[in-house]
């Protein structure tokens, strides 16, 4: 049954167990941009090992905020919403979703732009003409434009 409202998720529905939540930061972890950040690092100079516990240690700082906003809601049953205005009142809950979506609307658009750019150097590879294709602006091409439209 999909929950429509605020209410509390009912005991029998909630299913989020410590899996859940390391699932959800492997998620998070293991995405083009922190591919793009290891390696970056090693154009760097920094040796794989160096790579790989800079990369942990990061996603260990990005963990401890992730667990502290969602544990909560975990425990209680309570969406975020709710959580929020219970913590910062009805205008302090707007800006905290508002806050939250302008954030999530730039994380979209920048994994929009990597795999757009993946596209796009993908086709140049099999086609190299594309990489030629008819200038929109200082930065971008018509085969550009076309990957993005089309991811």
């Amino acid at each position: 049954m999909a929950i429509t409202s605020l209410d509390p998720v009912p005991e029998s529905e909630a299913v989020w167990t410590r899996w859940s939540y390391i699932s959800l930061w492997l998620s998070i972890t293991i995405q083009p941009s922190g591919f793009i950040l290891g390696a970056s690092l090693l154009g760097m100079g920094l040796s794989w090992s160096e790579v790989f516990v800079a990369v942990l240690v990061g996603n260990a700082m990005v963990l401890g905020p992730l667990l502290l906003n969602a544990m909560p809601g975990v425990e209680y049953r309570i969406s975020f919403p709710v959580l929020c205005r219970a913590s910062f009142g009805i205008r302090g809950a707007q800006f905290a979703a508002l806050s939250r979506g302008l954030v999530a609307i730039g994380w979209l658009s920048f994994n929009l732009w990597l795999g757009a750019k993946a596209l796009y150097n993908a086709g140049v590879a099999v086609e190299p003409r594309l990489a030629n294709s008819h200038q929109l602006a200082t930065d971008l091409n018509a085969a550009e434009l076309g990957a993005f439209v089309r991811r």
